[in-house]
């Protein structure tokens, strides 16, 4: 059993760089190889995001299982650049990191999280759970 803190970073699949927070926090638990992160991040600035948008920094890596393991609830989102009915995301394998999904319409279909999603207010307040390499 474990407890502990992490830093939370929404950033690109490809790069990022120039994001600042008013609050960038997070917490996890980690008993045996099951692993529940939750966090907050409030943009000043969004800086720039190359590539789809990625929550970053995970405190443990994520079990290279080949499937998708794990997850993910975003309790609240605010200040958004598109008008988002549903978050979701996909842990990626062997990695610290989970590609973000949004779902913009109810009876439509997800698409990956862009840059212009978000803006330099959003709030994000999310929850994860997900199996670890170790």
């Amino acid at each position: 059993y474990e407890e502990g803190t992490w830093t939370p970073v929404f950033g690109g699949a490809t790069s990022e760089s120039g994001q600042t927070y008013s609050v960038q926090q997070g917490r996890y638990i980690k008993i045996g190889r099951f692993v529940r992160v939750a966090g907050r991040c409030t943009f000043t600035a969004k800086g720039t995001i190359t590539g789809s948008v990625r929550l970053k920094g995970m405190p443990f890596t994520v079990f290279n299982s080949g499937s998708s393991e794990g997850g993910f609830d975003f309790a609240y989102f605010s200040g958004l650049g598109t008008a988002v009915v549903k978050f979701s995301a996909h842990p990626l394998a062997n990695n610290t990191a989970c590609d973000l999904y949004m779902l913009t319409v109810a009876a439509g279909g997800v698409s990956t999280v862009q840059a212009a999603d978000i803006d330099n207010t959003s709030d994000l307040m999310f929850g994860l759970s997900y199996p670890t390499s170790a």
